[in-house]
Order: C-alpha cells, then sequence, then structure tokens
C-alpha cells in the first residue's frame, strides 16, 4: 500500500483519511472532494492516476487542514507516529506539513521501533523536517528542487529562506558539487531527486542520470508541477520499479505529460496531471527511454 500524508489548505485540522479517487476532476479522500491545486492534491492525484495506470491500488491519503496554525500539521504527525505503521505499508510518502523538529524525531523513534520498515519518501515541509532534526538517512528517497538543495547542503539553515548567501541562486553547473557538499554535512536519504530545469537522479552523492527534455521552460512557473513528480515516483516506486528508475521514469513522465498538454505559464495543474495517463504509455511502453 502506498500512504500519502500531507496538509491541505482547509480549516478543519482533523485528519481525513481514505482511498484516493479523482472523480469530477476532485480528489476524493472518503466523503470530502478537494479541488486539485498545487501542493498535496496535486501529488495525491498524480499518484492515483498513476496507480490506476500501472494497475496497483489507489493511494492511501492521509490528510489534516492546515492554514498555517499547525494543528492539522500536529495531528498528522502524532497520526505518522501512533497509526502508521500498523497499516503496513509499502511506500510512505510525506509531503506539506509543518517541520516540527521534536514530532519529526518521535516519528523516527516510532519508525526504530517498529518492525516494518517502509520506503520513505519525504517532499516539502517534511523534508524539512527529516533535515533539521537530523533523521534525513532514515528515508529512502527525498524530491528537493534547486534551492532546497542548497537548504539541504546547509548545515545550519533551519528553512530554505535562510540558506547560506554562497549557496543561493547557483547555476546549474554547480549541482554536482552541492550534492556532495549536502552528503558530507547532512544525513541524508541514498537516493535524492532534485526537480528543476534538468532533472537529476543522485545516488549516495553521485548523480547518475540526468532529464532535461523535453525541455519546457514553462513548467518552472507552473505550480504543483513538482508535486505531480512526487506523487508519479511514490506510485512507481510502490509498483514495483527500483528507485533509481522509478526518478529517471517519473521525470520523463511529468516532462512529457507537459508537451502533451502544450503546457504555458498559466496552464493549471489538473491539465498536465490529465496528461499523465498518456505519458505513461509514452515511458512504460519504451518509447521513451534512451
Amino acid at each position: 500500500m502506498l500512504v500519502l500524508a500531507g496538509t491541505v489548505p482547509l480549516d478543519d485540522p482533523y485528519i481525513i483519511e481514505g482511498t484516493a479517487a479523482i472523480v469530477n476532476g476532485k480528489l476524493k479522500v472518503s466523503e470530502h472532494y478537494l479541488d486539485i491545486s498545487a501542493g498535496t492534491s496535486a501529488m495525491g492525484a498524480a499518484a492515483t492516476i498513476t496507480s490506476s495506470y500501472l494497475g496497483i491500488e489507489p493511494p492511501y491519503c492521509v490528510l489534516a487542514g492546515d492554514l498555517g496554525q499547525g494543528d492539522g500539521s500536529t495531528n498528522l504527525y502524532s497520526y505518522l507516529r501512533d497509526k502508521l505503521f500498523s497499516t503496513a505499508p509499502g511506500v510512505v510518502t510525506l509531503h506539506y506539513m509543518m517541520p516540527k523538529i521534536y514530532e519529526m524525531v518521535d516519528f523516527g523513534f516510532a519508525l526504530e521501533e517498529s518492525k516494518h520498515k517502509p520506503l520513505l519518501v519525504a517532499d516539502a515541509g517534511a523534508m524539512y523536517g527529516a533535515k533539521i532534526s537530523g533523521i534525513g538517512h532514515v528515508f529512502d528517497l527525498f524530491t528537493p528542487d534547486k534551492g532546497e538543495m542548497a537548504f539541504l547542503a546547509d548545515p545550519d539553515a533551519a528553512h530554505p529562506m535562510f540558506v547560506n548567501e554562497n549557496l543561493y541562486d547557483f547555476p546549474d553547473e554547480r549541482i554536482p558539487e552541492i550534492v556532495k557538499n549536502a552528503y558530507r554535512t547532512n544525513p541524508l536519504p541514498y537516493n535524492l531527486l532534485i526537480k528543476g530545469s534538468v532533472d537529476y537522479v543522485v545516488q549516495n552523492g553521485s548523480i547518475t542520470k540526468t532529464v532535461d527534455r523535453p525541455n519546457l521552460p514553462a513548467m518552472e512557473a507552473v505550480g504543483g508541477t513538482g508535486d505531480t513528480l512526487t506523487g508519479i515516483v511514490s506510485a512507481l516506486i510502490q509498483s514495483g520499479e527500483s528507485i533509481e528508475n522509478a526518478c529517471y521514469k517519473a521525470a520523463m513522465i511529468n516532462r512529457i505529460a507537459g508537451e502533451y498538454c502544450k503546457i504555458k505559464p498559466n496552464t493549471q495543474i489538473p491539465k498536465l496531471i490529465n496528461s499523465i495517463p498518456q505519458a505513461l504509455e509514452f515511458v512504460m511502453d519504451g518509447d521513451g527511454l534512451e
């Protein structure tokens, strides 16, 4: 089972959980219908549509409303600590939630005490929390963008907004250096998928693959394209792909979906998500692979 956990922009901080489905253009979880926009809902919708294409069970979503007060995030951490491992998930992806240090450390302790070790993916706030809590190494994959990569490389930064100026807005040519520095200074997962104008697949501090085609600059301006990539790679891993292959294929699928939907800076993220099955067919049949 693939479990996706994150906050959504709702007033209600209580847990919403259930098998995900896409119904009438919305992400349905339990009796809740969520608009699909940048963030957790985009990740959930991308994972759901990818899972459907691959013929695996849809993801199980654990969500909470949070408008910045942190109550929903706190409830999510409690769920992850107290209930997650009893469900014996195969893959768990943690997404938008406030990076709370003590709660993330408690999650790490619960993981250590559990007899079940799922494959763990983190993006966004959950990734920040894992890094500043010093437990990034218990995860299997982070999916940072270029700016977040600088944050991972800065041992003193508590948030991507506060990275050392020498790491801020660096050219792509420095990414191999930044990656090596990140692994020297912080406990990180074995795998990274760095999202950007070029996507980088990293294993243990070394770049193993890059994806830069199709070249779609408009994707950088559309909120949610990084979230869809995280959803796609999570579903591919759940389907049995190795993490390295899943990262490589997911990067291609996301870009090709953007090409199929003729993405522009004002494109809404559901349009890209609706093109994922066509992109999956192209890549999974081998046509898009080198």
